[in-house]
């Protein structure tokens, strides 16, 4: 089972969409739906927000042990793998966050306070250091989907299109992903070489 359940959270980026059009304008009673529609998201919400306090414990472990064996002792590249993959979970978790509306401050300040009443950020979020090239990847992702600008509304109804807008995005995915790699080095006070940073600016 993938640790951040993408699928699932996919799915209900899907939902979500086919509700907003799915009942006609003039439905009656509007607010009724509404409420429904609100209530079986936020039951969604507080599901997956149940495995975040697992996610973040798997991320952790997942980081001690690659700094641990960081760069070659014995099972390094067993730890190096699983890192990544749940690095990439991570990644596609806040995609899918910013998927619908694109990653602007303003959204961000909005899924930030979300995420504090539903168990809080999946590994205290995007580092303010790569924020700029995350933005740029989710901005990648969305165009082909129909979102030219941050703000434009984007729903999404099929997921092939939407697997292959993350595959199209490639390129500024490794962008994002170099400056998160860095961002997780400097926090451990050490260079891509396992060197640490005080002492090779002295």
């Amino acid at each position: 089972m993938n640790m951040l359940k993408v699928s699932f959270l996919f799915s209900t980026i899907l939902i979500f969409s086919s509700h907003s059009h799915s009942a006609p304008y003039n439905a009656d009673p509007v607010g009724e739906t509404v409420v429904a529609q609100t209530e079986e998201l936020l039951n969604s919400a507080l599901k997956f927000a149940a495995t975040k306090g697992k996610s973040n414990r798997m991320i952790k472990t997942a980081r001690k042990n690659f700094f641990d064996l960081y760069p070659n002792r014995p099972d390094f590249a067993k730890a190096d793998i699983q890192f990544s993959e749940l690095l990439r979970e991570k990644d596609l978790y806040y995609l899918s966050l910013f998927l619908t509306k694109g990653a602007t401050i303003k959204e961000k300040k909005s899924i930030e306070a979300i995420e504090k009443m539903t168990g809080g950020l999946v590994d205290d979020g995007i580092r303010s250091s790569s924020w700029s090239s995350f933005a740029d990847w989710v901005n990648a992702v969305r165009e082909p989907l129909g979102g030219k600008r941050p703000g434009d509304i984007v729903f999404v109804f099929d997921s092939k299109k939407l697997w292959s807008a993350i595959d199209t995005s490639e390129g500024p995915y490794k962008t994002y992903m170099k400056k998160r790699d860095e961002a997780e080095f400097r926090a451990r006070n050490i260079d891509s070489h396992g060197h640490d940073i005080g002492s090779s600016r002295q």
